[in-house]
């Protein structure tokens, strides 16, 4: 059995989604936060097209990524009662509530005020480390549940059924 090979665009992903998660986890802002958040319920509602759209091993990989997705958001949002996902519609709303501010009264503000609309964006507080942290843990929870599914769904060497392909 050979080893997979892995192309250069493959590697270089791969290599860009660990500086981004490494530099989110360094220093979790608001925009951070805000960012990731967003991406975590944009890819669980991807996940529902996935589901009805895809077909073959897509599908189930895509079945696995919001099943795990989902049951990991529904866990911390509601089981939980230290650590809320509640914060998300907040930092998104408070960075496009800062750009907007930025955007109307530009030819009002001084540079000192600006400097403190912009470094509000970067402040760093504890809901926005924890919301950053749960985003990129609900987003590797939910890529591993799509994997194990697509695993799954191949068949293994004991499964009678044959394989479909991609």
């Amino acid at each position: 059995m050979s080893l997979p090979r892995i192309s250069i665009k493959k590697f270089m992903a791969f290599v860009v989604l660990i500086a981004v998660v490494i530099a989110a986890l360094a220093r979790p802002t608001h925009g951070w936060a805000a960012l990731l958040c967003s991406s975590y319920v944009m890819m669980l509602l991807t996940a529902i097209l996935g589901v009805i759209l895809r077909r073959g091993l897509w599908q189930a990989y895509w079945v696995g990524f919001g099943v795990f997705g989902w049951g990991f958001f529904l866990s911390v949002t509601f089981l939980d009662n230290k650590i809320r996902f509640g914060g998300i519609a907040p930092e998104i709303f408070d960075v496009l509530a800062c750009i907007l501010d930025m955007m109307i009264s530009a030819r009002e503000l001084s540079n000192a005020d600006l400097h403190a609309m912009l470094s509000d964006l970067g402040a760093i507080h504890p809901v926005t480390a924890d919301n950053v942290a749960l985003s990129l843990m609900g987003l590797a929870f939910a890529s591993l549940g799509g994997w194990i599914a697509r695993r799954l769904a191949r068949g293994g060497p004991f499964d009678p059924s044959p394989r479909t392909p991609d």
